[in-house]
């Protein structure tokens, strides 16, 4: 028992004295990201943004993603998206988004404003607000073929899981124009894009979108689901799971094109903006069953980097995904995503010494509530 206690010691002082020793730049000369994402319960007061601040400066982090718009509802004055309750009623004398940011900044540290972007709703309560675009536009609903049954409940009154079409136009231009709102109003350093992506493989049913495939491949594709076993006979089992495969791209280039839009408004108002997207960390899995083809976002330059959310606790698939994520990517467009929830301090700092190993030198602690409630946390740097 008295070896092996020794031995862990040996271990995390071998570890720290590795990780505390990293440089803070990077070989291409530019400042390490060191990152923690902040859910939007800590914009409602100026006190809860000065304790993230204080807080994240003391462990010397330099990057803060701050979740600005959540189901739907925003966390800074807006004309366009319905102000979150938990702020409405000041938000005239208080705007917590100007206020984290020229706090962040006095302490030289980075303010990337996060968006769900799809993802409109998660509850099984129905909004409060009535502005709310779940009331206003529900045929933007990302729809799962299996709610298109005459007789099933409608995806409406399911609030617990509603995500906007990624293939209406509609919904481009609307979230398009959510975020140079922001961009246009405030002095950030980055546009953070989370729920970039479908909620599954079974969604995107949509009659716009469904019409869209039809007119490019003369057939539904929810046809390919529901008459599977004759079409096959009619055209044919290659032919089939190329349709199967086209369907998944097709799905797939919606996503890409909201990626570029959003990615070509920043360039146009503020180039010195970065572009970052949280992303499925198993690249076979985002891009298989979610359509998040994140590798072309990168490698076609749609974004600055991704942070793939690898938040796994076992070692080994910790590590088979960024051995994927390698053969991918450049190592320089990575900053790695690590769970500060769902594992023990010296796990994390185990997480952070593996992904610096890989000659990864940035990542994103997901979230700040879990370092905040662990203030003894060890130093990852």
């Amino acid at each position: 028992m008295f070896v092996d206690y020794n031995k862990k010691i040996l271990f995390f002082v071998s570890l720290f004295s590795f990780i505390i020793n990293l440089p803070l730049y990077s070989q291409s000369g530019n400042e390490n990201f060191y990152g923690i994402w902040v859910v939007r319960n800590n914009l409602v007061s100026k006190e809860k943004i000065d304790n993230v601040i204080n807080i994240a400066s003391e462990k010397g982090f330099n990057n803060l993603i701050v979740q600005v718009r959540g189901r739907g509802e925003a966390y800074y004055k807006s004309r366009i998206v319905p102000i979150a309750d938990k702020i409405k009623s000041n938000i005239n004398n208080f705007d917590p988004l100007q206020y984290f940011i020229s706090e962040a900044h006095k302490k030289n540290i980075k303010l990337h404003c996060w968006f769900n972007v799809f993802f409109l709703w998660s509850s099984p309560q129905k909004p409060k607000n009535k502005n709310h675009l779940y009331y206003k536009n529900p045929e933007w609903f990302c729809v799962p073929h299996n709610l298109l049954n005459k007789n099933s409940i409608k995806s409406r009154n399911h609030p617990d899981l509603i995500f906007l079409s990624p293939g209406i136009d509609e919904v481009r231009f609307h979230l398009v124009d959510v975020i140079e709102e922001v961009v246009n109003n405030y002095k950030i350093d980055g546009i953070h894009l989370d729920y970039i992506r479908y909620p599954g493989e079974n969604f995107g049913y949509n009659i716009v979108l469904r019409n869209k495939f039809l007119s490019a491949n003369k057939i539904d594709p929810l046809e390919l689901i529901r008459n599977q076993e004759d079409i096959i006979e009619k055209i044919g089992q290659e032919s089939y799971i190329n349709l199967i495969k086209e369907w998944k791209n097709f799905r797939g280039r919606q996503v890409n094109h909201l990626v570029k839009e959003i990615k070509e408004c920043i360039k146009k108002k503020n180039p010195s903006i970065k572009l970052s997207a949280a992303v499925i960390p198993d690249l076979y899995r985002a891009k298989n069953y979610y359509y998040q083809y994140w590798n072309e976002w990168v490698n076609q330059k749609l974004i600055d980097f991704v942070i793939p959310m690898n938040y796994t606790v076992s070692k080994n698939d910790f590590e088979d995904n960024i051995a994927v994520m390698l053969k991918n990517v450049p190592k320089e467009k990575i900053i790695m995503g690590i769970s500060a929830a769902n594992q023990s301090k010296y796990k994390l700092a185990s997480k952070v010494y593996l992904t610096k190993s890989k000659a990864i030198r940035n990542f994103c602690i997901f979230s700040f509530d879990f370092i905040d409630n662990s203030i003894n946390m060890i130093d990852l740097f």
